[in-house]
C-alpha cells in the first residue's frame, strides 16, 4: 500500500530554512543593487570621459584663438568724445555730461599706497594672476546662467584691455577676445607697465580719465600728493564712479564710505597697510574740497541730465561710455514745456518767509509716459537734491487712489460716508477734518463725490475701513496706476489715503496720468534714442517704453 501523505506543513529543503519566495526577493534585490552600481560606475566614466574631451577641446580652442587673435591697436576713438544730450526732436542741445580730462603720468608719480589701494579694490590677485581670473570667470558664468544679474570677472588687465583696445559691448565674443588679448598683453608687458597704463586710462567720474585728472577733480591736487585716505577714496570710486561720488548726496557718500572701508581692510589683508593706520583712517572719509560744476548743470539742466544718466545706466550703458563715449542722446524733454514749467513756478513761488520753499514739478505725456518737463529745485548747482524725483508728503492728493479702489470694489459716487469731526474708528484712531477746533463737520452721511470735493478726512477713513483689507487694496491700486510702492515709505495702515508718507512728484503725476489716459498706465521714461556720433549707429530706442496696461477700468477712470 502506498504510504499515507503527511497532513502537516512541508519542511523547506532550502539551506538555512529560508522559504523560496524570500530567497527570490533577496536575489532580486542583490541583482538590482549590482545593476545600480554598474550604472553608477558607467555614468561616472561617461562624465570623466566627457570632461576630458571638453577640456581637450577647450585647450585646443584656446591655443587656436591665442594664435589667431592679435593685440589690436589702441582705440583711436578712445581719445575724448563728449556725450551730448538733446531735447526731443534731437536739434536743441540741453547740455553735455563732461569734457574729458586726461593727463598721463609715470608710475613714479603715483604713490605706492595709491597702487596698493587700487589693487586691493579691483584685483587682489593682480601681481600673481596671468591677466585673467579663471575662477572668477567660471563663477560669473554660473551666476549669469542661473539668471542672476550680469556679473563681470575682470582683472585689472582685462579692464585695461576692454577700455584701450576693445569695446564695452556685452557679448560672449568680446569677452573671449578680451581674455585672449589679456593673456597676450601679460606676455608683452610687465605688471608695472600694465598698472601704469590702467591708472592713466581708467575712468574715475567727473569727466576725469586717469589718476592725475581724478586727483585734481576730487581733491584739487596732483596724484603725487595724495594721502593714504585719499588714495583709498579714488580706488573706491573706480567701482562705480557716479554711485560713489560724494557730490551726489548723502546716500552716495554712505555707499562710498562702505566701499572705502572695504579697500582699507583689503590693504591690511594683503599686507600693504599697517592695521594701526587702518584703524586710524577707517572711522571717517577724508575731507572733500568744494569744486564747482560747470554751468552746463546750472538751473534745471543738472536735474534733467542726472535723470538721463540714471536711465542710461539702467539700460546697460556704463559710466565711461555715458560720460565720454561720444553719444548723442535724444530725450523726451520738450523745450517749450520745460520753459513753461519754470515760468509757471517762478510766477507762483511764495514770497516772504516761504520764499525758500522746496518745490518739485513734473509733466508727463499721458499717452506714452514720456517725461516732458521737470522742476527739481531752485538750482542744481546750489543743491543737487531732486525734489521732483524724491518728492514729499502728497497729502490729500493721494485720496484719488482710494476713490479708484472704492469704485473697483463696487462702491458708487453716491454712496455715503462719515463727514463729522472728530471721529473715532474701530481701531481707536481719532481723525479730524480741516478747520478750527475739532475740525469742520460735513454731516454723518456725505456722498463720495462730496467727500472728494471737500477732501474730508473722516469720510476717507470711513471708506478705508469699509473696504475689506482696504489699506492694502488702496496701495495695490496706487502701484498699478504708477506709484512704485515698494520704493516708497508707504504703509498699509488706516491713514494711507491721507498721504502722510513721502512719494515722488513724478510718480504722483504718473499715477494721475493713468486716470487721464482712461485707466491705461505707462512707466515714465526720459531717454528716447541713443546714437553713436562717430557713425550715427542707433544703440537704443524707447519703442518698448510705449507699451501700456489697464491699471483700472475705463469707467472707473471716467468716474
Amino acid at each position: 500500500m502506498p504510504s499515507p501523505r503527511s497532513s502537516g506543513p512541508r519542511r523547506s529543503t532550502t539551506p538555512g530554512g529560508a522559504r523560496p519566495a524570500q530567497q527570490s526577493r533577496k536575489t532580486l534585490e542583490r541583482a538590482l543593487a549590482t545593476k545600480k552600481k554598474r550604472r553608477g560606475r558607467g555614468f561616472l566614466k561617461f562624465v570623466a570621459i566627457s570632461s576630458l574631451v571638453l577640456a581637450i577641446v577647450g585647450a585646443l580652442t584656446l591655443v587656436v584663438l591665442y594664435n589667431v587673435i592679435e593685440v589690436p591697436n589702441p582705440n583711436s576713438s578712445f581719445q575724448a568724445q563728449t556725450t551730448n544730450v538733446y531735447y526731443s526732436g534731437g536739434k536743441t542741445r540741453i547740455g553735455k555730461f563732461a569734457e574729458q580730462d586726461r593727463e598721463s603720468i609715470p608710475l613714479e608719480q603715483m604713490p605706492q599706497h595709491l597702487q596698493d589701494a587700487v589693487v586691493a579694490a579691483e584685483d587682489r590677485t593682480f601681481w600673481t594672476n596671468r591677466g585673467i581670473d579663471v575662477k572668477g570667470i567660471i563663477r560669473a558664468a554660473l551666476s549669469n546662467a542661473r539668471g542672476n544679474s550680469t556679473q563681470g570677472a575682470s582683472t585689472i588687465t582685462q579692464q585695461y584691455v576692454k577700455i584701450l583696445y576693445l569695446t564695452s559691448e556685452r557679448t560672449l565674443t568680446r569677452k573671449v577676445k578680451e581674455a585672449v588679448v589679456s593673456l597676450k598683453l601679460q606676455q608683452q608687458q610687465g605688471k608695472k607697465e600694465i598698472l601704469k597704463g590702467y591708472l592713466n586710462t581708467i575712468y574715475f567720474g567727473r569727466g576725469a580719465y586717469g589718476i592725475q585728472a581724478a586727483s585734481r577733480a576730487y581733491f584739487r591736487k596732483p596724484a603725487k600728493d595724495l594721502t593714504v585716505a585719499q588714495s583709498a577714496v579714488l580706488a573706491s570710486v573706480l567701482n562705480s564712479p557716479n554711485n560713489f561720488d560724494p557730490r551726489m548726496g548723502e546716500e552716495a557718500k554712505a555707499r562710498l564710505f562702505e566701499r572705502y572701508r572695504y579697500v582699507l581692510n583689503g590693504m591690511v589683508t594683503m599686507g600693504t597697510l599697517d592695521s594701526a593706520e587702518r584703524d586710524r583712517l577707517i572711522e571717517k572719509l577724508p575731507k572733500f574740497p568744494k569744486i564747482k560744476r560747470g554751468q552746463t548743470y546750472a538751473g534745471q539742466k543738472g536735474f534733467m541730465l542726472e535723470l538721463v544718466k540714471a536711465e542710461l545706466r539702467r539700460k546697460g550703458f556704463d559710466d565711461a561710455t555715458i560720460e565720454g563715449g561720444g553719444l548723442k542722446v535724444t530725450t523726451t524733454f520738450d523745450k517749450t514745456d520745460q520753459s513753461a514749467m519754470e515760468r509757471g513756478i517762478a510766477e507762483q513761488r511764495p514770497t516772504g518767509p516761504f520764499k525758500k520753499l522746496h518745490i518739485g514739478g513734473a509733466s508727463i505725456d499721458v499717452k506714452t509716459g514720456a517725461l516732458r518737463a521737470i522742476y527739481g529745485g531752485q538750482d542744481y548747482l546750489t543743491s543737487p537734491y531732486n525734489w521732483a524725483l524724491k518728492g514729499g508728503q502728497p497729502g490729500s492728493t493721494f485720496k484719488a487712489f482710494a476713490v479708484a479702489t472704492a469704485l473697483k470694489e463696487g462702491y458708487s459716487l453716491k454712496d455715503t460716508f462719515e463727514g463729522n469731526s472728530p471721529y473715532e474708528f474701530p481701531d481707536g484712531t481719532t481723525v479730524r477734518n480741516e478747520g478750527p477746533g475739532d475740525g469742520n463737520d460735513y454731516g454723518s452721511a456725505i456722498s463720495l463725490t462730496k467727500a472728494t470735493e471737500e477732501s474730508v478726512n473722516t469720510a476717507f477713513m470711513d471708506l478705508t475701513f469699509g473696504i475689506p483689507n482696504g489699506p492694502k487694496k488702496i496701495l495695490d491700486t496706487a502701484d498699478d496706476m504708477g506709484i512704485p510702492v515698494a520704493k516708497t515709505d508707504l504703509q498699509a495702515n488706516a491713514g494711507v489715503s491721507l498721504g502722510t508718507e513721502r512719494v515722488g512728484v513724478i510718480d504722483m503725476v504718473n499715477g494721475y496720468s493713468t486716470i487721464a489716459n482712461q485707466g491705461k498706465q505707462h512707466s515714465w521714461y526720459v531717454v528716447q534714442k541713443v546714437q553713436r556720433i562717430s557713425d550715427g549707429k542707433t544703440l537704443y530706442t524707447a519703442k518698448g517704453e510705449k507699451r501700456s496696461f489697464e491699471a483700472i477700468d475705463a469707467d472707473v477712470a471716467a468716474d
